[in-house]
């Protein structure tokens, strides 16, 4: 005998839209969750990095879902009306209705979460701003050296240049006075 399964009347209701937004609000949180768990401790904030914009796209679209269900809802809710004047048309208006508010109501949530983790990960970037311009002053000095050496360069090259033109200009001259005898 198999259990018996008591789902929510709205999960039914909602069909496959309420059930891509809820599977994609559970992988949402768990997403941010696990980005609070990794900034909390410190630990992989390349993958924290990586996955905010990701994230952001994918909290935004659950209210999308949710529109789309509205309007998937209110086609069924307008059809089951052409077909049969005496249908109700406040109960297909409400069920339509239904996913609209479960997207909403699961990215609400979701963006202030993930505005105070970009925040946290704004804060961080300033703070190592600093650093990062420290080891570049360092690192200007190494710069100054190999200007130095490419000037040096630069004058050997000229150097050699003009030697090599000047000895080309006697070669002409040379056999130009052979030439000429």
């Amino acid at each position: 005998m198999l259990p018996e399964f008591n789902l929510a009347p709205e999960l039914v209701t909602g069909g496959v839209v309420m059930w891509t937004i809820m599977l994609l609000a559970l992988v949402c949180y768990g997403l941010l969750f696990e980005a609070i768990y990794c900034r909390y401790h410190q630990i992989n904030s390349q993958w924290v990095t990586s996955w905010l914009t990701p994230l952001q796209v994918l909290i935004s679209s659950l209210p999308l879902l949710g529109l789309l269900g509205t309007i998937i809802g209110l086609l069924d809710t307008f059809s089951a009306l052409g077909q049969n004047a005496g249908v109700s048309i406040s109960d297909g208006i409400g069920k339509a209705m239904l996913t609209t508010q479960a997207g909403l109501l699961m990215s609400s949530p979701a963006m202030v979460i993930l505005w105070k983790l970009q925040e946290q990960e704004q804060e961080q970037e300033l703070t190592l701003a600093p650093s990062f311009e420290d080891a570049q002053g360092s690192d200007s000095d190494c710069q100054d050296d190999s200007r130095m050496q490419g000037s040096e360069l630069d004058d050997f090259v000229n150097h050699n240049s003009s030697q090599t033109a000047k000895q080309s200009r006697d070669a002409k001259r040379h056999t130009g006075s052979k030439n000429a005898a």
